[in-house]
């Protein structure tokens, strides 16, 4: 029989979603004592077991017997001053000054460098502010310093945390440059301590340690590049190196790793391989700082940073634009589509029916999930400017559902549910029906077929039923829903194979081994939830966390979940299927 419903041409697609993660972590600490470090003391007195004393004139043993900006020299047994080795540290020995450096860090009181940082002597002096983690931060003897846990102690010394029951064998058992091991102990390396190099030396500030300058030469190989490369036959810093070549004039350059100047600028790039950053990416021809790396500006409002690629985004993307991140979209969701055989990404949202989206978009099912999908995304581009209700017929169809009853010459409303068909009778009607290419396929409208029994009544086949669901596994006639909300107490939401290729969401009886857990608890597996979900809180991450939840159409059905949630495609019971599943904000 005829029932007057025509539809107007779709165009058939497949998801698949992006998704961000970002972690964070902290820590904080503080000291105690009549003094702290030798700060808290006068000129003439060190900090000892947190009391001041005078120094002895027998000798140091350790760089905690020195004064403020000193260091026991271990040949000697002498206390001598702290000189910083490397004039381009962005680190001042001055105090009470408040300067911004050259790499864009600053200096506080006490010529204290706040910004990232690679090695202690960039974050001040030793070991008051020290470097940890790439970040500088108070050493471990300072107030509110670096806290030494897990039988750590502080080295009053370096201002870091090291095992007591540990004697160095090599350099990276220290802190390597600003510490190297000489004689089975942690010592500053020559950045800190210039008296380690002797004469015919130079400090090597990449790995804290003196190497031999050679005397003649007549080849950069006889050297020690980069350290030191061979000018006039006699072997020099190198442009990298404290002291070394001045880069100007046809070579304004210095490239790093020959120790040589260059007329070609180190960070000119065609493409992210060609920087040597681990954290650099190439940008308009030259490599820069990804934008989620240590010390980046970040991304410029409304840009945003796609962590994947390190790169800033448009962002704020409004429904149906192109897109390539989910924080690109306004909606929050960037959704990939192939549509005949062309891969695209546009901003989207999930759907329960056509209402739900503004004209010009339709509820479209990607195979067990609907989505707002724009005109252009039909080929030809379709007209979806009448709401359901408006008037269409058989020649001109510009419903923004694509369905027509010719009869009343009526658009009519799409549905997942009930609910949705309020001002429609109130009946979602699964159709079934046989569609161009001649496959019997099912859509959800909002229709009174005119026949056919009651939600719970019983049921031999679909047609049987006001809904155009007959459950096979209870043979009685079955309502759809979103979400367990839509159900009875002793009901869940859940998905039912209503054919081979085609699932929808109906309500089902409570299994006998579900569960308790209420949605958002943690949980392992199905059966210890009362929804008998148990979803991931975040596909895109293998192994995060499980918690109970519930099925969705929209993001408004996920109100339900502790603390909100959005709705979001999960794989289908079904191969080629997808399923809306609530994840936690």
């Amino acid at each position: 029989m005829d029932t007057g419903l025509r539809r107007g041409a779709r165009t058939a697609a497949f998801l698949s979603t992006t998704a961000l993660i970002a972690l964070l972590s902290g820590c904080s600490g503080s000291g105690a004592g009549s003094c702290q470090s030798n700060r808290d003391c006068v000129l003439g007195e060190t900090c000892i077991s947190g009391s001041c004393q005078t120094i002895q004139q027998q000798g140091c043993q350790n760089d905690e017997q020195c004064a403020l900006g000193e260091y026991c020299d271990q040949n000697s047994h002498r206390c001598l001053t702290i000189t910083i080795g490397d004039p381009d540290a962005g680190v001042t020995a001055d105090a009470g000054t408040s300067t911004v450096t050259a790499d864009g860090g600053v200096e506080t009181d006490g010529g204290v460098h706040t910004g990232p940082c690679t090695v202690d002597t960039e974050c001040g002096t030793p070991p008051i502010d020290i470097c940890v983690a790439m970040q500088c931060v108070k050493g471990c003897e300072q107030p509110d310093g670096l806290p030494c846990t897990g039988g750590l102690v502080c080295d009053s010394a370096t201002g870091h945390c090291v095992d007591p029951n540990l004697n160095c064998q090599q350099d990276s058992d220290c802190n390597p440059p600003t510490q190297i091991c000489i004689a089975n102990s942690c010592v500053f390396g020559c950045a800190l301590d210039t008296t380690l190099c002797q004469a015919g030396e130079i400090c090597d500030t990449n790995t804290g340690r003196c190497v031999v300058v050679q005397t003649s030469c007549t080849q950069d190989s006889e050297c020690s590049p980069p350290m030191t490369v061979c000018e006039s036959n006699q072997c020099v810093p190198g442009c990298g190196q404290a002291g070394g070549i001045q880069c100007s004039g046809a070579t304004p350059f210095c490239d790093a790793p020959t120790g040589r100047c260059s007329n070609v600028d180190p960070n000119a790039c065609q493409l992210d391989a060609d920087c040597t950053g681990a954290d650099e990416i190439c940008v308009n021809n030259s490599c820069t700082l990804r934008c989620d790396a240590a010390g980046s500006p970040g991304c410029v409002a409304p840009q945003v940073c796609n962590t994947t690629t390190g790169r800033c985004l448009q962002g704020n993307l409004p429904l149906g634009d192109a897109c390539l991140d989910d924080d690109q979209c306004a909606t929050g969701l960037c959704l990939g589509l192939t549509i005949n055989a062309t891969s695209l990404s546009v901003c989207s949202t999930p759907c329960g029916a056509t209402s739900q989206c503004p004209l010009n978009f339709t509820c479209g099912d990607l195979g067990g999930m609907s989505f707002c999908l724009g005109e252009n995304l039909t080929t030809p581009p379709a007209t979806w400017d009448t709401r359901s209700g408006g008037l269409c017929n058989t020649t001109t169809n510009t419903c923004q559902s694509g369905w027509c009853n010719t009869g009343q010459s009526q658009c009519i409303e799409t549905c997942s549910r009930n609910g949705d068909c309020a001002s429609f009778g109130g009946n979602c009607w699964a159709y079934e029906h046989t569609d161009a290419a001649g496959n019997n396929v099912f859509d959800s409208l909002c229709y009174d077929p005119g026949s056919g029994s009651a939600t719970g009544a019983a049921c031999a086949q679909n047609g049987n039923c006001r809904s155009g669901i007959c459950s096979r596994y209870t043979s009685v006639c079955a309502q759809q829903c979103c979400s367990d909300a839509d159900c009875g107490a002793t009901q869940n939401c859940g998905v039912y194979d209503l054919a081979a290729d085609t699932v929808v969401k109906i309500c089902l009886n409570k299994s006998a081994t579900s569960g308790s857990a209420a949605l958002g608890a943690t949980c392992t597996a199905a059966n210890q939830c009362d929804s008998e979900i148990c979803a991931p809180t975040d596909p895109a991450v293998m192994n995060s966390p499980m918690k109970c939840s519930t099925l969705c159409c929209r993001d408004a059905d996920c109100g339900v979940l502790p603390g909100g949630g959005r709705c979001r495609p999960l794989t289908g019971p079904v191969t080629g299927t997808i399923v809306g599943v609530c994840l936690p904000n």
